[in-house]
């Protein structure tokens, strides 16, 4: 049963069904679930389960369109405005940048280099060595003075500025 973080508030209940789970052990932990008051969904016992290698991939495209010269704010605000709770930039933030580096890096040993650009890696790492982890450390894409005020990380442009690269059109 895999619970996210702050379980009294997100919905979701990730049950991972691995080769040995019975019947009998999945009907009760969905019951359990579904007694919480959960969402339940049930996978299969695979790299990154569901919503991880959701979440991964979506950082991974904040990351290549911070790349491509938007901003953490153009990114949260198109991100909202298409129906997301919170803004893709700040859930990076909120996930941890160096947890997306380590499960980016693994992914891509599993997936390739063509689900996970090796730059994009390149910037997460750039990212963790500069301790730029999110809010947890008070600073990733966004500096968290206090948790009530954000701003943007100025160290950002700094750091994506190597590897840019050419916009898309949208």
């Amino acid at each position: 049963m895999h619970y996210f973080s702050p379980v009294d508030k997100v919905e979701l209940l990730e049950i991972i069904r691995s080769k040995q789970t019975s019947n009998d052990t999945l009907c009760s932990a969905v019951n359990i679930g579904l007694k919480q008051g959960k969402i339940v969904i049930v996978v299969n016992d695979k790299p990154g389960f569901y919503t991880t290698r959701l979440l991964i991939f979506s950082c991974v495209e904040v990351f290549s369109l911070l790349q491509e010269g938007l901003t953490p704010q153009d990114i949260d605000k198109a991100t909202k405005k298409f129906g997301f709770h919170i803004g893709l930039a700040s859930l990076c933030d909120e996930f941890g940048i160096d947890v997306i580096t380590y499960i980016a890096v693994h992914l891509q040993k599993v997936f390739g280099e063509r689900l996970i650009n090796s730059s994009v890696i390149e910037l997460f790492q750039i990212f963790v060595k500069n301790n730029l982890f999110g809010k947890k450390s008070g600073q990733g894409l966004y500096i968290y003075p206090n948790n009530d005020n954000r701003k943007i990380n100025l160290k950002l442009k700094e750091l994506i500025n190597n590897s840019l690269i050419e916009p898309k059109e949208m």
